[in-house]
């Protein structure tokens, strides 16, 4: 994913979102939707007369600080980034992704299809029996927690005696 960055006058943070500007400074913003920057794993600033700067990276193994100006690297390659600096490798598989909610509202599609068929009062008959699904999987999972913790409180004093 490329986006193109932009000069900008550079603003003071006095907090309030209404900065003054400060005399022949300048800043960059990357020109992009304003959730680029979550899609994104990496943020690297290519410039024709300096070094590359890693300005952002989101890994386990490798942190840009948050703070401060950005990482020059005199050397940098993408190859570099993704498996020196990020270590990803051929052995190293992504997490499970958890269901999102949408994944989970899916099975429901066609219940809510036959019951919009009888109108309102089918779609509230619906809504009642979901809702109760919902509150007796809270239950279980309550009860499961409660249940490990009294294990583990058992656990604690058979090891304190």
């Amino acid at each position: 994913m490329l986006a193109r960055g932009k000069e900008i006058a550079a603003v003071d943070g006095n907090g309030e979102g209404t900065g003054t500007r400060i005399p022949k400074t300048k800043d960059w913003r990357v020109e992009g939707q304003k959730s680029l920057a979550f899609d994104a794993t990496a943020w690297v600033r290519l410039r024709r007369d300096k070094d590359p700067q890693i300005v952002a990276a989101r890994s386990l193994k490798f942190r840009v600080p948050r703070e401060g100006e950005p990482m020059e690297v005199a050397d940098f390659t993408v190859e570099r980034l993704v498996f020196g600096l990020m270590g990803c490798t051929s052995h190293v598989q992504p997490e499970a992704a958890p269901k999102l909610t949408g994944d989970l509202a899916e099975a429901w599609l066609p219940k809510v299809d036959e019951a919009a068929k009888s109108g309102v009062d089918g779609l509230k008959k619906l809504w009642f029996e979901v809702e109760a699904e919902v509150l007796a999987t809270r239950r279980k999972r309550s009860e499961h927690t409660d249940n490990e913790a009294d294990h583990q409180a058992q656990a604690s004093a058979d090891a304190a005696a």
